[in-house]
């Protein structure tokens, strides 16, 4: 990347939200989250995300379902018909194995729903969790997948698991992945950076994002603009951003951001103020460095929905921002 495109160039600027008349809207958000899935392998990981399931739960009046998947086969599938003795034994251990699984399945739920105000329920499937937590949430009805991730760090922010990525790329409705403790995010997400194209799967990442806000919580909406003759050449002096076109380019940003703001307050009756931000690079690298910037706790991010084979291509911005992003990531659809 040249040394133009590492600029995030910025004009940072608050919509005043207009206040709808009392009577036309409903109190609240009109929010779609009433069922969420989260997975559970009772991993650290997959504990913190059934902590952010409860949080959001609580808040948009949802449900939460557990999906745990188990991958023991049976007997007749690894064993040949002779090794009987062998078949019973594996076939004693292995339910002896679930049996306890789904004894700290029981516990967990009640622990968790003890002082949740939450209905939670558990969903134990066969398969494999990177392929049937997905599958499993799609026969349920969730209205969003919830999914830890193993690692902390540069390398854990890059390898963030088969199954959260997976999951993303293959759950037709939104998918949060999460990072770090859900106390910090009681309530909700509470810094949060909202990445749009300026398409209708933009509009659908606003509206995600104050599902899962907290109570005061700040919203900054934002859209990065590469230069597209940087885009094809390694020489820093190949620029439009360096001259007057940057300066044009941002405030038609600015004003369709504004836009963007405006839809979305019609459709709800307390939205909180919301930053524009128009960025300069390219939309990963960009968001990503802006998280950081921000200190945010949470970054939307919209994907189009689809069917068949495309319905698992996030496309490279939702990609660099799940691998990078140094916070939880909502895959909004």
């Amino acid at each position: 990347m040249v040394a133009a495109n590492r600029r995030h160039f910025s004009r940072p600027a608050t919509v005043p939200v207009q206040r709808l008349r009392a009577g036309t809207k409903t109190a609240h958000y009109r929010t779609m989250l009433k069922h969420i899935a989260v997975g559970i392998d009772l991993s650290s990981g997959s504990n913190e995300a059934l902590g952010y399931a409860v949080t959001l739960a609580r808040r948009n009046g949802a449900k939460v379902t557990m999906i745990s998947v188990t991958t023991l086969p049976p007997a007749t599938a690894i064993f040949p018909r002779a090794a009987g003795q062998a078949a019973e034994l594996y076939t004693k251990r292995s339910n002896e194995m679930l049996a306890s699984h789904r004894a700290e399945l029981e516990a967990l739920r009640e622990r968790v729903a003890g002082g949740a105000s939450v209905e939670i329920s558990t969903l134990i499937v066969p398969g494999f969790a990177d392929r049937d937590v997905a599958t499993a949430a799609e026969e349920i009805g969730a209205d969003m997948v919830v999914v830890g991730t193993h690692g902390r760090g540069f390398l854990g922010r890059i390898f963030i698991g088969s199954v959260a990525e997976r999951t993303a790329r293959s759950f037709n409705k939104s998918v949060l992945v999460t990072r770090g403790d859900h106390h910090h995010a009681d309530g909700g997400f509470r810094r949060i950076l909202v990445a749009t194209d300026l398409s209708p799967p933009g509009e659908v990442a606003l509206d995600r994002a104050l599902e899962i806000a907290a109570p005061g919580a700040s919203i900054e909406l934002v859209h990065a603009w590469r230069d597209p003759l940087q885009a094809w050449s390694f020489d820093p002096a190949v620029s439009l951003a360096s001259s007057t076109v940057w300066s044009d380019v941002e405030t038609a940003l600015m004003e369709e951001l504004k836009a963007t703001v405006a839809k979305s307050a019609e459709r709800a009756s307390h939205q909180p103020p919301i930053a524009i931000r128009a960025l300069l690079g390219y939309a990963g690298q960009a968001l990503v460095a802006r998280a950081h910037e921000m200190s945010a706790d949470a970054i939307v991010v919209g994907a189009h929905s689809h069917r068949g084979v495309a319905r698992f291509l996030l496309g490279s911005t939702a990609e660099a921002v799940l691998r990078h992003a140094p916070c939880s990531v909502l895959i909004a659809r």
